[in-house]
């Protein structure tokens, strides 16, 4: 017999006495549990190359156990059982000082005398635990440093800049000083409505205007735009995050090419870090043409939930458009006024 059957003595669970000596039996299972009256237990003469602790300690009616002649692994595996031959919970145990079976070079330690050090055992698990702790570790801070990656590129191109520029004071600083009322966003295609259409009405012939007082309809301002402003010989990503610096506000000019170029939704995601580190909505959205709201990214899907945005009309009508460039000024009239009012703050402060 090479095994147990299944439910072998589920009908004699008052069995006293069991003896399966010489068979080719390599291990009990728990088929013998059902067995709590088991006094007297013979396993000599089997392939076993261990014994289940637990099957032993559960039957506590156990007195006599015979293991001889088998072929015992001193294996970190086995090493419960040995533990357990060198202090039994029964009155007879015979077959303890038979030596080791596998490996090869414990053939000469007896069964009993088996100790493996913690070490030596529990390496390999100790590593995997280690290294399972380890990723752990490594994909908490990856996601934390995903969902923050925007502060974090941010800030180190401000401190990148703070190096080698010295011209403006960053707008975090309670002394703030601006170059330009707002930082306009835009894909290239956009260039030709830019200049000939934004610029002469948000610009016009005059200077920017810190305290306006007017209707927003006779008031001038000094953007930014990257085809006129941006400083050549920089790299592009430090000319963004710059300009935006030394803006009050952001115009971004939404078109089906904006959504598709990757440094506008660099520009995106550079204007959301900025407006939340400043806690204040310093942002314009225009969309210049009709974009399904599926086919917004999902940065733009929130601005266009929860901001307030213009839409430019397509169609060639004096007072739309006349409306439509007075809500403009108006809208960037009113963040330069909050600017100035927190830049006013701070100060009272200091």
């Amino acid at each position: 017999m090479i095994s147990l059957p299944a439910n072998m003595f589920s009908k004699v669970p008052r069995l006293e006495y069991l003896d399966l000596s010489s068979n080719f039996l390599k291990s009990i299972d728990s088929s013998i549990n059902v067995l709590y009256s088991l006094v007297h237990l013979n396993l000599s003469n089997n392939r076993l190359f261990t014994v289940d602790v637990d099957m032993l300690q559960q039957n506590t009616a156990l007195r006599y156990l015979n293991v001889e002649k088998n072929n015992f692994f001193c294996t970190c595996e086995n090493s419960r059982f040995s533990a357990w031959i060198r202090n039994p919970t029964i009155r007879a145990l015979e077959g303890d000082y038979q030596t080791c079976g596998v490996p090869a070079e414990l053939t000469n330690t007896r069964l009993r005398d088996f100790d493996p050090d913690w070490i030596t055992c529990y390496t390999v698990p100790f590593v995997f635990i280690c290294v399972g702790a380890g990723v752990v570790v490594v994909a908490g801070l990856a996601s934390i440093v995903a969902y923050h990656r925007l502060d974090i590129v941010y800030c180190w191109h401000l401190r990148r800049q703070s190096r080698f520029r010295k011209s403006y004071v960053r707008c975090n600083k309670n002394q703030a000083h601006y170059e330009y009322d707002a930082f306009v966003a835009y894909a290239g295609s956009s260039e030709e409505w830019i200049v000939r259409q934004f610029l002469p009405h948000v610009e016009g012939e005059g200077q920017s205007t810190d305290q306006g007082q007017g209707k927003g309809q006779d008031i001038s301002f000094k953007v930014c735009i990257h085809s006129r402003d941006f400083l050549p010989g920089e790299y592009i990503i430090d000319n963004i995050v710059e300009k935006m610096e030394a803006s009050r506000a952001t115009i971004l000019i939404i078109s089906h090419n904006f959504i598709k170029s990757d440094w506008c939704k660099y520009e995106v995601d550079i204007t959301q870090a900025k407006v939340l580190r400043e806690r204040r909505g310093a942002i314009i959205v225009v969309f210049l043409e009709q974009i399904p709201y599926k086919q917004l990214p999902k940065t733009l899907r929130l601005m266009k939930r929860h901001v307030t945005y213009l839409e430019w009309p397509e169609e060639e009508n004096e007072h739309k458009r006349a409306e439509f460039w007075k809500k403009m000024k108006l809208s960037l009239l009113k963040r330069i006024q909050q600017t100035n009012r927190s830049s006013d703050d701070n100060d009272t402060q200091v």
